[in-house]
């Protein structure tokens, strides 16, 4: 009777802890390390997987290790990854759109066709549902893998640095220095 209690107990305590544990292993955050603080994500496994899944290997292969913030618009995005130290990445991912660009969510940057995004990421400064959404600004809309969960300060700190406009690439970007991401660590919450 003991040993049937026993395993009992054993297999009901392995069917609560099983599926809590696989949960557990997708419970995973990005912590940003930057030259002025660090910035949490939260990862959205269940509704951007492959983009989480790439965003994760490229990180811990050391692939956003000295890359910066480089883009600053104002009300819209900061914007980073590999783009301007000429460090991209071959990984692209299928265009996994389900979550709205609302404010303080991060999504992956892109090129014209939907499935080419890869290693640049940026954080939603103002609800852009609508203009990142199929048929807004883009005909496929833009994935949102991720929020913002701290270092708001940071990014605040960041929000009022010098910009100015580039002609030659049509965007907002910082004045030199930029700032560094100097890694980005995927750690369990």
């Amino acid at each position: 009777f003991f040993c049937m209690k026993f395993t009992l107990t054993a297999v009901v305590a392995v069917m609560v802890v099983l599926p809590l544990c696989t949960h557990l292993s997708h419970a995973q955050k990005a912590v940003v390390h930057t030259n002025y603080g660090d910035i949490d994500f939260h990862l959205l496994h269940e509704d951007a997987p492959r983009t989480v899944a790439n965003f994760i290997q490229l990180a811990r292969s050391g692939f956003y290790n000295h890359t910066y913030f480089y883009r600053l618009e104002l009300g819209f995005v900061l914007q980073g990854g590999g783009y301007y130290n000429n460090q991209t990445s071959n990984n692209t991912v299928p265009l996994e759109y389900k979550i709205p660009n609302s404010n303080w969510t991060v999504g992956l940057a892109r090129g014209d066709t939907p499935n080419s995004g890869s290693s640049e990421y940026f954080i939603n400064l103002g609800n852009n549902s609508a203009a990142l959404a199929p048929g807004g600004s883009s005909k496929h809309g833009y994935c949102v893998f991720a929020f913002v969960s701290g270092g708001f300060d940071v990014i605040h700190t960041l929000l009022a640095l010098p910009t100015h406009f580039s002609n030659s690439d049509g965007m907002t970007e910082f004045d030199k220095p930029w700032p560094i991401v100097s890694s980005i660590e995927i750690v369990f919450v």
